[in-house]
């Protein structure tokens, strides 16, 4: 056997068991510093008597999903957005050094071309995007590479340009849940839940050789390895006949994973540290780690052996895995890690780390890496097609389509709360005044003659008048470009200004104690405005026309008389949600569209003028939302962890395909009871009209029972589940609705 590399990965949940079953994969590649595959899965429950293997061909990878996937997506615009990496890939590109692919649960597919620094979503015509492993085809790269990707619903998909386009390649492909896929010369094998497939003409046709489900795979020239009801098994002739290749590895633990040298192969453990065999997997030998015995992932590069743990990081071997010792990645479950020449590369829950020296020094590859520091963003602004942000560490600016940032800070001090465009000067609010830019950001003076507090939340602009609202001196107003300010406070009995917002014909005042103002632009003179408002401070303020919506600490209201009389718009939304930013626009020609973001809830959806509410957060992994702006029918969230995009017309549509009254989320329902003998209940709920499965599997996989296989509409949904023919054990129920799918444990006790 030989090669090199193997890997897993875990799949962690919201709130995870702190027990895990995980099946484990692995991969040979038939160039030893070319391509790196890496996969895990975690299954949550108790830990099971028996071990369970699960192998993915270094070229291949596999899941079984626990986690949620979804469809249409926000993405993160300074690189990689985490979380869950299932799979890398590596493909060489001569002196260009290697493209980097990183598979996901809920985000598809990554590619960096720069050693990680940088990230790009690589989605196009890939119609899931939970990929669940990687195979290459030849592993040594070159103008004509194939790249299979395997994924969860969607089957094996093609791309033949380094992942700028993908083609679903499934003729013949009868289930389309893929674990794992692997290649080994001309053949491509495929493994799903109910058989192991083989393609002969890079997935132009699919064939069944083998009717049992196949969990995982790995190939290492004509050998085949997978995982079956007999733990690992061997076969020689293409699936057709296999044999067990188990002895020496241990009955109470189960391997994450394998990885192989032109001698050796190695195999980590669960519960039962490293193994090590030097004939083929027919026998093993137990290494001693000094480390932990609960390993994720291996990967080997000559006589270097790294080994990704549970919550010690990463240990590096030096002679073959006789001895070990840590590395400074250290008190962190690693997922998955690949190798490209000298570089290593570790995937986590929600970061990828790259080491250049063998471990010594490990740098965040995604943080930061297009210029914008994965930091908190307090505000979001464009000016033409130049967009700003504002974040902890200062201004950045992005003048490529978010490509690259480059900070824009220069006579700038304090911390930037809000941004204002007048005609191409940027205003910016801060903790030390008001600061202009009339040359794009390149440099800012203080326009501050006449505030008399400098504690600036929130600027608006109107014409070429431009009012500041401060904390402790009300509201002031600026008719030359911020040169000198008047205060305008008659009427407000309360002048701290929480935010400002711009009516067609009024300028409306959020306050800290006294609830929103409202003055006519012709002539300032605060009157309130918050009949039917019933707490406060307010936090949050827009406005479109005569509509206006108001957020206090965990309610919003709505008017649509230019705040004569206000309702309560939280329908839809959590009890406890705090909503910190608004958006407002007209998508299509249809106005009145409105934006909430919140703390730590997302982004939320109204098309009714604000009566009811959907959650829109698939794909955003930070989601407390402190600013929002809309430009191109692109939707801009500034988060506590970045700035992300959303295509606004996709969410529209998304919505709109809701009925009144629908649920406003895809839900599944912990069954009641459980432990159960032998009936339970099981509730769901979809938000729009879909084709819906739920069905059960055993813990090997196998399907036991399907409950629901049918088009339903929006709605709640409740199914009994009678298991009388089952034997008492661990089993799991996993609902699909469209690109919406979640799996749950459930335990039969009789």
């Amino acid at each position: 056997m030989y090669g090199h590399a193997i890997v897993l990965k875990r799949r962690l949940r919201a709130k995870p068991n702190p027990a895990w079953l995980y099946s484990a994969r692995f991969i040979f590649f038939l160039n030893a510093v070319t391509l790196v595959s890496i996969a895990r899965r975690c299954w949550p429950g108790d830990l099971m008597n028996r071990a369970i293997l699960n192998f993915s061909l270094l070229i291949g990878i596999v899941v079984f999903p626990f986690a949620e996937s979804y469809g249409q997506q926000w993405q993160q615009v300074n690189g990689y957005s985490g979380p869950w990496i299932n799979a890398f890939a590596v493909i060489p590109q001569g002196s260009a050094g290697a493209n980097i692919f990183a598979g996901t649960a809920v985000n598809g597919v990554y590619l960096s071309t720069d050693n990680g620094k940088s990230w790009t979503q690589v989605n196009s015509g890939l119609e899931s995007s939970d990929v669940t492993s990687f195979a290459v085809s030849p592993a040594s790269g070159g103008a004509s590479t194939n790249l299979y990707a395997g994924t969860w619903g969607g089957g094996v998909f093609l791309s033949t340009d380094n992942g700028t386009d993908w083609t679903a390649v499934n003729n013949g492909l009868t289930n389309t849940d893929v674990e794992a896929v692997a290649v080994s010369g001309a053949n491509i094998f495929a493994g799903t839940t109910t058989a192991l497939f083989l393609s002969t003409n890079n997935g132009t046709s699919w064939n069944a050789v083998n009717a049992n489900y196949t969990n995982a795979l790995a190939v290492s020239g004509s050998n085949v390895f997978a995982l079956n009801t007999s733990g690992v098994v061997l076969s020689t002739d293409n699936g057709k006949s296999w044999n067990s290749v188990n002895d020496g590895l241990p009955a109470n633990s189960y391997v994450t994973a394998l990885a192989a040298s032109a001698t050796d192969v190695f195999a980590s453990t669960y519960g039962g540290g490293v193994y090590r065999s030097s004939d083929n997997g027919t026998t093993w030998t137990s290494l001693e780690t000094d480390s932990t015995d609960r390993c994720y992932s291996l990967v080997v590069n000559g006589t270097n052996l790294f080994l990704g743990t549970e919550d010690l990081g990463v240990f590096l071997s030096t002679d073959n895995g006789t001895t070990w010792s840590g590395t400074n990645l250290t008190n962190i479950a690693i997922q998955a890690i690949a190798v490209s020449g000298t570089n290593f590369f570790a995937g986590t829950v929600n970061a990828i780390f790259v080491s250049t020296d063998n471990g010594s020094t490990w740098t965040a590859a995604n943080d930061g890496s297009t210029g914008l520091p994965n930091d908190t963003v307090r505000s979001v602004i464009f000016s033409d097609t130049n967009l700003f942000a504002a974040s902890n560490d200062g201004v950045y600016l992005s003048m490529n389509n978010r490509t690259s940032w480059t900070p824009a800070n220069s006579g700038l001090p304090g911390l930037v709360q809000c941004f204002a465009d007048s005609g191409g000067n940027i205003f910016a609010g801060t903790n030390s005044g008001v600061f202009l830019s009339s040359d794009n950001g390149a440099t800012w003076v203080p326009v501050n003659s006449g505030l008399t507090s400098l504690n600036v939340q929130s600027i608006a602009v109107s014409g070429g008048d431009v009012y500041a609202g401060t904390l402790g001196a009300g509201v002031y107003l600026s008719t030359n470009n911020g040169t000198n300010w008047t205060a305008v406070n008659s009427g407000l009995t309360d002048l701290n200004i929480t935010g400002l917002a711009l009516g067609s014909t009024a300028l409306f005042a959020a306050t800290s104690n006294d609830g929103v103002f409202q003055s006519p632009l012709s002539a300032i003179r605060w009157t309130p405005c918050d009949s039917g408002i019933t707490n406060t401070p307010v936090k949050a303020i827009a406005a479109s026309d005569s509509v206006v919506f108001a957020a206090m600490d965990t309610s919003i209201y709505f008017s649509t008389n230019s705040g004569a009389n206000w309702s309560s718009a939280a329908t839809g939304m959590p009890s406890d949600t705090r909503v910190r930013c608004f958006a407002v626009d007209s998508i299509g020609g249809a106005a009145n569209y409105v934006f909430a973001g919140t703390n730590g809830k997302g982004v939320f959806v109204s098309i009714d003028t604000g009566k009811t509410w959907s959650g829109f957060n698939i794909g955003m992994s930070h989601t407390t939302v402190l600013s929002l702006v809309i430009n191109n029918n692109t939707l801009f969230a500034g988060t506590d962890r970045g700035v992300w995009t959303l295509s606004l017309p996709a969410v529209i549509t998304s919505v709109k395909r809701r009925p009144v009254g629908a649920p406003n989320r895809f839900l599944l329902s912990q069954n009641y009871p459980n432990p159960f003998n032998p009936t339970t209940k099981i509730n769901y709920q979809i938000s729009v009209n879909s084709f819906v499965t739920l069905k059960v599997y055993d813990i090997l996989g196998r399907e036991v029972a399907r409950l629901v296989d049918e088009r339903q509409n929006a709605g709640n949904y409740a199914v009994t589940f009678n298991a009388g023919s089952l034997s008492s054990g661990v089993y799991f129920y996993r609902l699909q609705a469209g690109l919406y799918s979640v799996t749950k444990k459930l335990l039969l006790l009789k």
